[in-house]
């Protein structure tokens, strides 16, 4: 898989721009790649093995701060046939502390090996949501059917979570584990540890956070996935060939075309196949007319500042940026990687925004963004062990692999066709010309008009 190869930006980094800029100022971005399948495949690939390797991280479940967990009750604490004895333990808490237990127990074991189990969880928007109620009522109840025989102490919980496990364990699935972890008001977090080909991999709790950062940018994957389309670029076609194939010859061949058109008469002799060639010739005139007003401007207006930049209004626009800005787009008009002239104020503009997304991933936007303070060094060493788990591509030098992906590009506009006003006047004429021949020719017994 190849790094970078999307404005200098890797698919982790992406992510963390996308979430810290949001999708709006991305898009742009993405948008000025899509005729570029290669980029688009690339990128595609390199998101959906991040989004699979977030799956792969485990995670352990907690409850929420302050919940009395059933591992906290006194252990001498005996459950038989149905029946709590305890004193002065509320019976709707004890079951919510046991299921909560239980949850937890199933939701490692589903991580862990990929064991489902069968519960009717509906899905939630979030822990307000009315649902979760009835979520927490169905599992109570399920798991009091399941142990209403049973005979135990609270110093044995581990035989009943694996009771209950054993019970709902089935081989077709059936449980929307997300909501059930939001309906008991688990949090989830990464753990410390994490064994990667039988080797462990130990990350501090800030590091945690940067980890936990990306488990939790599932949907931000998926909604950049969503718009990664190549986009086909399609011309229009005119009298059988593309209109700027057509303006890139003499404006006289036109007539050969026409000629062409009219020559499958003779074999034809059908009144009826006038009457459609001409409708046909009305329309690719009338289409040709269009293109010519709204695809080709004259070199005059190309070269006066109104469409391309000049090197003047290029430098004027660049003063307005912070001093290391300034640097970078003076480097990139020094090194020959852009030529304002080749620069409309589109494009200007997206190497301008792109510079501002790439500039919160270095060093400096990475240590604010995920509140680390750490150095270089500090840097590359943690980026070894997320690489270790599959979180590859964070880098510290985003802002180079930018710049030379523009020294590897092409800015003049693909949509501006560029002639000189002798020429477009020249196929104005024609197009007239033709036009006239056109309006003059009717099929037999066709009343000609005054």
């Amino acid at each position: 898989m190849r790094l970078g190869s999307f404005w200098g930006i890797t698919a982790p980094m992406l992510v963390i721009a996308t979430k810290q800029n949001g999708m709006e100022s991305i898009l742009p971005m993405l948008n000025a790649v899509s005729t570029n399948k290669e980029i688009i495949t690339d990128l595609k690939a390199e998101l959906i093995y991040l989004l699979r390797v977030v799956d792969k991280i485990p995670k352990k479940y907690f409850p929420p701060d302050n919940f009395p967990t059933v591992e906290n009750f006194d252990k001498s604490i005996r459950y038989a046939n149905g029946k709590l004895y305890a004193e002065g333990v509320d019976e709707q808490d004890f079951y919510m502390s046991l299921a909560t237990g239980c949850v937890i127990y199933l939701l490692k074991k589903h991580n862990k090996s990929g064991t489902d189990f069968n519960l009717e969880i509906k899905p939630v928007s979030g822990i307000e949501d009315p649902v979760c109620i009835n979520n927490r009522l169905v599992v109570i109840n399920k798991i009091k059917e399941i142990i209403k025989d049973e005979d135990f102490y609270l110093s044995n919980l581990t035989k009943i979570y694996r009771k209950v496990s054993k019970e709902l364990m089935t081989g077709t699935g059936g449980c929307d584990y997300k909501a059930l972890a939001k309906s008991f008001l688990l949090n989830e977090k990464v753990p410390e540890n994490l064994i990667v080909n039988g080797n462990s991999v130990s990350f501090s709790q800030e590091e945690l956070k940067v980890i936990e950062f990306f488990v939790s940018s599932k949907e931000t994957i998926l909604e950049l996935l969503s718009h990664l389309k190549v986009k086909e670029v399609t011309e229009n076609r005119v009298f059988g060939k593309t209109f700027r194939e057509l303006m890139m010859r003499k404006p006289t061949s036109l007539y050969w075309a026409t000629q062409e058109r009219f020559d499958i008469i003779k074999s034809k002799n059908n009144e009826s196949f006038l009457t459609s060639l001409l409708k046909e010739m009305r329309i690719d005139l009338k289409q040709f007319e269009n293109s010519l007003k709204t695809e080709v401007i004259s070199k005059k207006q190309y070269k006066s500042g109104n469409l391309s930049l000049s090197n003047k209004i290029y430098l004027e626009r660049i003063n307005s940026f912070s001093q290391e800005k300034k640097q970078f787009f003076l480097e990139i008009y020094s090194l020959g990687f852009v030529k304002p002239d080749d620069l409309v104020d589109e494009t200007f503009n997206l190497l301008s925004n792109i510079y501002d997304v790439v500039d919160c991933i270095g060093i400096l936007g990475l240590n604010k963004i995920f509140n680390l303070n750490y150095t270089r060094s500090e840097w590359e060493k943690f980026i070894k062990s997320l690489n270790q788990i599959g979180i590859c591509g964070i880098n510290l030098f985003s802002m180079n692999l930018f710049k030379d992906s523009i020294g590897n590009m092409t800015f003049i506009s693909n949509y501006y066709i560029v002639k000189t006003d002798e020429e477009i006047l020249e196929f104005k004429n024609v197009l007239d010309n033709i036009k006239d021949l056109v309006s003059t020719i009717k099929p037999i017994g066709t009343i000609l008009e005054d």
